[in-house]
């Protein structure tokens, strides 16, 4: 069937943080996971599978693996975190960050594209190669509000090398360009945000988004391609994994793609599970005697047999 493509939110935006992790924990080698967000976004790829998936300001550092997000057997994963030249040039300490997943068990290849991005702009392009040989660029841009015209400079540079590369390019991210009123004319007053639309008019592509992607009612999250005859099917829905001001969307690249098999794997249904049997059962033990005289791990290894995991 068809290829689905996500670009999903994190959650909302405040004194927390928009990411994975807290924003007090950011200056620490053992960042805190906002847990809630990464189990519902966990749930929402093992829930509905799809086929590629671009999160902006993800907020993730260095010191995140990319297991952390999702299993590597599950979705293949490329990132570009926030840079220690941006994080200096906007005095931040963290924040940023974009990531691409692409579904494992497609009939497809994939792989990071190589365009210079020396100012390490919040910028990730992966090629997607199908079974016919053809080749599509997914690629995101997340342009910070506060960004000036040096970041239009730098990002004219790097999509004009890829469109050097590919003749058909997905580009999806948060723009932040909310003095555009209506895409089906995009004019606007502020003299940045028209010399982005001009660069992408120039560059042939197209914004197919013109509704509000925002909880103020602004379209920051746009869509743009040079093959809109490619796409189909967009659905901008708001809180669609957790609770965030800005919405997820949603869209189809028509281009057959087969799915292989997965290998079926072991999953436990806590709905189905005997609570009550089960914490009779762990009252039942004697914990502080068993555990009296043990280590860390045979104290683990021993409540483990203990739940039969």
């Amino acid at each position: 069937g068809v290829m689905d493509l996500f670009r999903l939110p994190t959650g909302e935006s405040g004194a927390v943080s928009e990411g994975f992790i807290l924003m007090s924990s950011m200056r620490g080698k053992q960042p805190i996971f906002q847990t809630h967000k990464l189990l519902d976004f966990q749930n929402f790829l093992h829930m509905n599978k799809p086929d590629i998936v671009i999160v902006n300001e993800s907020w993730i550092n260095e010191h995140i693996h990319n297991n952390e997000i999702i299993e590597e057997e599950f979705y293949k994963m490329w990132r570009n975190d926030r840079s220690k030249i941006d994080k200096k040039k906007y005095n931040k300490v963290g924040g940023g960050g974009v990531f691409i997943l692409a579904k494992q068990g497609l009939d497809i290849e994939t792989k990071e594209v190589n365009v210079k991005n020396p100012d390490g702009l919040p910028v990730l392009s992966i090629e997607i190669k199908f079974n016919d040989s053809s080749k599509l660029c997914a690629s995101t841009f997340y342009r910070y509000d506060y960004s000036k015209k040096d970041t239009l400079d730098s990002i004219e540079k790097y999509y004009r090398e890829l469109c050097k590369k590919y003749s058909k390019i997905v580009i999806i991210g948060d723009l932040n360009l909310s003095s555009v009123k209506d895409w089906s004319c995009p004019i606007s007053t502020n003299e940045l945000h028209n010399d982005y639309i001009k660069l992408f008019f120039e560059l042939g592509f197209q914004n197919l988004i013109n509704e509000p992607t925002h909880k103020d009612g602004n379209t920051l999250d746009l869509l743009l391609t040079n093959q809109p005859g490619l796409i189909k099917d967009i659905c901008i829905t708001p809180d669609l994994i957790c609770p965030s001001d800005h919405y997820s969307i949603k869209f189809k690249i028509k281009k057959n793609v087969n799915r292989r098999k997965v290998k079926k794997r072991r999953v436990f249904n806590y709905n189905e599970a005997n609570w009550p049997e089960l914490e009779n059962e762990l009252y039942a033990y004697d914990w502080s005697s068993m555990f009296r005289t043990l280590g860390i791990s045979p104290a683990w290894n021993l409540f483990k047999s203990k739940l039969d995991i």
